[in-house]
C-alpha cells in the first residue's frame, strides 16, 4: 500500500511545486508594472530580477521541507514492522506531500528550480515579445493573461491529479481555486499600479518627463533623444 510511487509522480509534484505559485506571482508583477505605465524593457528587467531573487526563496523552502520532521505524526504511527513504520512516517511528512520521497531530493530540487524559472518567465517574456510592431499595452496584457491562464490551469489540473481528485468536479474546483484568486490579484495589481502612477504624477514626485539639455561652449543645445522600448 505504501510502496514507492512512480518517478512521474515525484517529477509532477516538483513541477507543480515550482511553477504554480510562481506563475501567479510573475503575472501580478507584470500587470502591476504595466498598470504603472513602465516601459517594456523595465517590466522585463523587473520581472527577471524578481525571478532571480525568488530562486533563493524556493531553494530555502525546499531545504526547509527536507529538514522538516513532524514529531506528532511520527509518534502516532503504529505498524507491525519497522519498514512499514518508516514508509507510513515518510508519507505523512510535508516533504512527501509536496515533492515525494526524500531519497530523491536532488531530482526534486533540480526539477523544481527548472519549473520555477520556466513558468516564471512566461508572463514577462510574453509581454516583452508580443505585438512588437504596435507595442499596444492592452493587447500585450491580454496575451499575458491568456498565456498565464493556460499555465495556471495546467498546473492546477496536475495538482488535482496528484491529490487524486475523485471526480471531474474535483478538477474544476482545484483549477478555479487557483485561477480566480490569481486573476483577481492580477487585476487589482494593475489598478493599484495605475493609481500609484497617477498619485505620484499629481504630487510631482519622480517626474518622468524631466528631460535635460546640455550646452557646451560654442555649440547649440544638445537634447537627448527619447528612447523607445
Amino acid at each position: 500500500m505504501f510502496g514507492t510511487p512512480p518517478k512521474k509522480w515525484d517529477i509532477l509534484k516538483s513541477i507543480v511545486y515550482g511553477g504554480l505559485i510562481e506563475s501567479i506571482t510573475s503575472l501580478n508583477i507584470v500587470t502591476s508594472a504595466a498598470g504603472a505605465d513602465a516601459t517594456t524593457l523595465n517590466i522585463l528587467a523587473l520581472a527577471l530580477a524578481s525571478l532571480i531573487g525568488g530562486l533563493f526563496v524556493i531553494g530555502h523552502n525546499i531545504i526547509e521541507l527536507r529538514q522538516d520532521i513532524q514529531q506528532p505524526e511520527r509518534t502516532s504511527t503504529t505498524t507491525s514492522t519497522s519498514t512499514g513504520e518508516t514508509n507510513n512516517e515518510e508519507q505523512t511528512s510535508r516533504y512527501y506531500q509536496q515533492l515525494g520521497l526524500r531519497e530523491n531530493f536532488k531530482r526534486h530540487a533540480a526539477v523544481t528550480v527548472i519549473s520555477f524559472l520556466l513558468f516564471g518567465m512566461v508572463a514577462p517574456v510574453t509581454y516583452s515579445f508580443s505585438f512588437l510592431k504596435s507595442d499596444d499595452k492592452d493587447l500585450k496584457i491580454i496575451a499575458v493573461a491568456a498565456a498565464s491562464l493556460v499555465c495556471i490551469a495546467m498546473l492546477a489540473i496536475a495538482k488535482a491529479y496528484i491529490q487524486k481528485a475523485s471526480s471531474f468536479y474535483g478538477y474544476v474546483k482545484t483549477v478555479l481555486y487557483f485561477v480566480i484568486p490569481g486573476f483577481m490579484a492580477s487585476g487589482l495589481s494593475y489598478v493599484v499600479g495605475d493609481l500609484v502612477k497617477k498619485l505620484m504624477e499629481k504630487l510631482g514626485l519622480f517626474d518622468s518627463s524631466s528631460d535635460f539639455t546640455l550646452s557646451l561652449p560654442g555649440t547649440g543645445r544638445i537634447e537627448p533623444r527619447s528612447g523607445f522600448y
